[in-house]
Order: C-alpha cells, then sequence, then structure tokens
C-alpha cells in the first residue's frame, strides 16, 4: 500500500490504469484505493452516482494539489 502522490498516478497511469476504486467515499485519509482499467471513462463515469463519490479518475487526481489527495493504493501484482 503506498500514499497517492503525483508520480504513483504518473506510473499507474503509464501502466495503463486511468481509475481509482475506492472503498470509501472520497476524499478520506484512510480510504484505499485500487488501480482499475476502463475502456471508456466518460462511460464510466456517467454510470457512477455522483452521490458517492467513491472512484477517482487518475486524470482528474493529477490535476489536484498533491496535499489534496488522500488514501492509500494499493498496487497491483506484477
Amino acid at each position: 500500500m503506498e500514499k497517492i502522490t503525483h508520480d504513483l498516478l504518473r506510473r499507474l497511469q503509464a501502466a495503463g490504469y486511468n481509475v481509482l476504486k475506492s472503498d470509501r467515499r472520497l476524499p478520506d485519509d484512510e480510504a484505499k484505493l485500487s488501480p482499475i482499467k476502463v475502456d471508456d471513462v466518460n462511460e464510466y463515469v456517467n454510470r457512477l452516482d455522483s452521490k458517492e463519490m467513491m472512484d477517482l479518475v487518475i486524470e482528474e487526481g493529477l490535476g489536484k494539489n498533491e496535499e489534496e489527495l488522500r488514501g492509500f493504493i494499493l498496487m497491483p501484482e506484477n
């Protein structure tokens, strides 16, 4: 498990991941996020319940100040 940073988000994005799926509502300091790959990010986001805010699009995370990023990423097995 690693704390979310811009560097980590860039590495995940380079590996083809584009969404972080959370076990809790975001933002949450204790959230555990799992990287996933989706074919169409816009379609995926449109299907989400906006009140829940349980997922983070990696591109959006990169647009935030690093201090705003909360939680930990469960790194995928290589």
